[in-house]
């Protein structure tokens, strides 16, 4: 990730949720490109809440806010990986 840059980290993680997820067996190949969008477009728009820091407040205050919002994008994330999975299965 640190070789990524600002604009494509997003996709390298949802890649790399993707592959450490149950995904790979249960999406076919023609939606793994959508699929990986869906999770990188959660993370995107997590991050882009970050932006509104405009660094009137004090550095520790900024950087627990973004340790927070990093939390909760995570989990966001997962949570779209979770529920592909459920819904493919379902549809087994």
């Amino acid at each position: 990730m640190a070789k990524e840059s600002s604009q494509t980290k997003d996709c390298a993680a949802a890649e790399l949720l993707f592959e450490r997820s149950a995904l790979p067996t249960l999406v076919p190949p023609e939606w793994r490109e959508s699929t990986c969008q869906d999770i990188a477009t959660t993370i995107r728009w997590g991050f882009a809440d970050l932006l509104r820091l405009d660094g009137s407040e004090p550095a520790s205050n900024r950087r627990a806010l973004a340790r927070g919002s990093g939390l909760e994008i995570a989990d966001a994330a997962v949570e779209v990986v979770r529920t592909a999975e459920r819904r493919l299965r379902a549809s087994r």
